[in-house]
C-alpha cells in the first residue's frame, strides 16, 4: 500500500512493491512503443537515444495511451509533434527525476470533471527559477522521502479555467498523460505545495488502484456526497479526496512551521483556515467511506491511514478555526443531501 506519514518531522513515504513494479510496467509498454516507432520510420528522430529514459515522459505516455485506444488519433499526432521536440533541459530534468515546466495543450484534458474548459497559460509568470525556488524550499522542509514522492511528477503545465466554481485555485492530472499535472499559478510556495502533494497523490493512487481495487465499483455511478464536489460522485472519486488532501494537510502543516518565520501574518492565518478546511473536508470524506459497504481491505487502510494523518497535525491546529472549518463543511453537507433528496421527490 501507500505510505505517507511524519517521522522526525519530515515526510516518511514508501509504497509496495507492486505499485513499484506496476510503474515500471507502464515505462517498459511506452519504451516498447517508442521502439516500434523508431524502427517504422527510419527518418523519424527522437530526441535522444536513451529510449528507457523518453519512456517516463507523460508524452510518451499519452501515445501508450492512445495505442490502448484511450486517446483518439489528433491529440496523438500532436504528441508525436511534441516528443520530437523534447529539448536539452527536459531531458536533464528527467534524468534528475525533476519535473519540467511544458506548456503543451495536448497534455491536457479537453475540459475538468466539472466540465470546464482548461487552456495553456501563454508567457506564463511561472519559470524554471521560481519551481527550483519552490522545490528546494519543500524538500528542505520535507526531506528526501518527499522528493522521491514527488518523483512521479514529470511536466507541470499552466493553465486557466473558464469557471473555478468555489476552488480557491485549481489543479488536475490526466491519467492517460501519465506524470503530468497542471495548474492555475500557483502564487506562494504554500499554494504550490499543495498543488504539488495533491496531485502526486493523486497519481500513486492511481497505480495502487491499478494493482488492487479499493472498492467494488469505484467508478460506477454517482451516489456519494464529496466535500470537494458540489455534484455526486463514485466513491472512487471520494477515496482519491481522502487520499490526496490527507496528505497535502501534512504537508502544509510542516511548511508552515518551517517558513513560519518568513511568513507574514496573514500568509499564516490563511494557511492555518486552509489546513483546517482540509482537514474538515478529510473528516467528511472519511464519514462517507464508512457509510460505503463495497470499500475493500485496501480501500480501509487508505481511509485508517488518513485518519492517523489527521491525528498527527490536529493538535497543531487553532480550535477556533476548526470548529469553524467543521461547522461550515456540516452546512455544505447537509445542503447537499438536501439537493439530492429534493432531486429524487422530483424524479
Amino acid at each position: 500500500m501507500l505510505n505517507f506519514s511524519i517521522l522526525n518531522r519530515k515526510i516518511n513515504w514508501s509504497c509496495a512493491s507492486e505499485v513499484l513494479q506496476r510503474l515500471a510496467s507502464r515505462y517498459r509498454d511506452a519504451q516498447t512503443l517508442l521502439t516500434e516507432i523508431r524502427y517504422a520510420d527510419t527518418d523519424f528522430k527522437l530526441p535522444s537515444a536513451d529510449l528507457g529514459l523518453l519512456s517516463r515522459h507523460p508524452l510518451a505516455q499519452g501515445l501508450l495511451a492512445y495505442r490502448r485506444g484511450v486517446l483518439n488519433e489528433q491529440r496523438a499526432e500532436r504528441m508525436l509533434e511534441a516528443i520530437v521536440r523534447i529539448d536539452a533541459s527536459g531531458l536533464a530534468c528527467l534524468r534528475a527525476g525533476e519535473p519540467s515546466i511544458l506548456q503543451l495543450q495536448c497534455l491536457l484534458p479537453e475540459s475538468d470533471t466539472r466540465g470546464a474548459s482548461i487552456r495553456i497559460v501563454e508567457n506564463s509568470r511561472f519559470d524554471r527559477s521560481t519551481l527550483d525556488s519552490f522545490l528546494n524550499v519543500l524538500v528542505d522542509c520535507c526531506g528526501p522521502d518527499y522528493a522521491t514522492f514527488l518523483g512521479i511528477v514529470k511536466t507541470i503545465s499552466i493553465v486557466r479555467v473558464e469557471a473555478m466554481g468555489e476552488l480557491p485555485y485549481f489543479s488536475g492530472c490526466d491519467g492517460d498523460t501519465f506524470g503530468a499535472i497542471h495548474t492555475t499559478y500557483p502564487g506562494d510556495p504554500f499554494v504550490f505545495a499543495e498543488t504539488l502533494t495533491h496531485e502526486a497523490a493523486h497519481q500513486w493512487l492511481f497505480l495502487q488502484e491499478e494493482v488492487a481495487e479499493l472498492s467494488a465499483e469505484s467508478w460506477s455511478g454517482s451516489l456519494w456526497v464529496s466535500p470537494w464536489r458540489a455534484d455526486p460522485r463514485p466513491i472512487g472519486g471520494v477515496i482519491h479526496g481522502v487520499f490526496v488532501f490527507s496528505c497535502a494537510s501534512l504537508v502544509l502543516s510542516l511548511l508552515a512551521d518551517h517558513l513560519e518565520g518568513c511568513s507574514d501574518e496573514a500568509t499564516r492565518d490563511r494557511v492555518a483556515r486552509r489546513i483546517c478546511r482540509l482537514f474538515a473536508q478529510v473528516e467528511v470524506g472519511l464519514g462517507e467511506m464508512d457509510r460505503c459497504p463495497n470499500l475493500t481491505e485496501g480501500g480501509k487502510r487508505i481511509a485508517s491511514a488518513a485518519g492517523d494523518r489527521l491525528d498527527s497535525i490536529q493538535e497543531r491546529l487553532k480550535p477556533a478555526y476548526l470548529v469553524e472549518a467543521r461547522l461550515q463543511c456540516r452546512r455544505e453537507q447537509s445542503a447537499k443531501l438536501d439537493k439530492l433528496y429534493q432531486n429524487a421527490k422530483a424524479i
